[in-house]
């Protein structure tokens, strides 16, 4: 019982993190020179929990020298990955997209020069697609 209750201690614990997560892009211009790659994502949504070892699995790895790409999650939280994550107040998806989104998870991708490529709002294309825009964007 004593080991139950100390492994669920520590399972518990390892769960605790700072709502205080540093971004390590400042701003866009931090994403210029790389296709980049945003999701934006709350460890809350069981959409994104689902999508976020997608991500990993078929983009990260096989873009992450290639491309920047970073979970921007929403609720200043993280997700257990080795994907690169944060929150940052300044990449709004509205503000980069022209449009609104409420929703999530949602992505961008940039080109090279910080220019918009693609989007997607609250899931409505499937991370297929970015795969095959980072392709393209990676081969240029």
């Amino acid at each position: 019982m004593k080991k139950l209750f100390l492994l669920l201690m520590v399972l518990f614990l390892v769960g605790c993190v700072s709502s205080e997560v540093i971004s390590q892009f400042s701003s866009l211009d931090d994403f210029k020179g790389k296709p980049s790659m945003i999701l934006f994502a709350s460890t809350t949504c069981p959409h994104c929990v689902d999508s976020v070892p997608v991500l990993r699995d078929d983009i990260y790895l096989d873009y992450k020298n290639d491309t920047n790409i970073w979970i921007n999650v929403v609720n200043k939280r993280r997700f257990v990955t080795d994907v690169p994550q944060g929150f940052n107040k300044r990449l709004d998806f509205q503000e980069i997209t022209g449009q609104e989104c409420n929703y999530v998870p949602s992505w961008l991708i940039l080109d090279e020069n910080g220019n918009l490529v693609d989007s997607s709002c609250g899931s409505q294309k499937d991370l297929k697609i970015v795969k095959e825009i980072l392709n393209e964007l990676v081969e240029n």
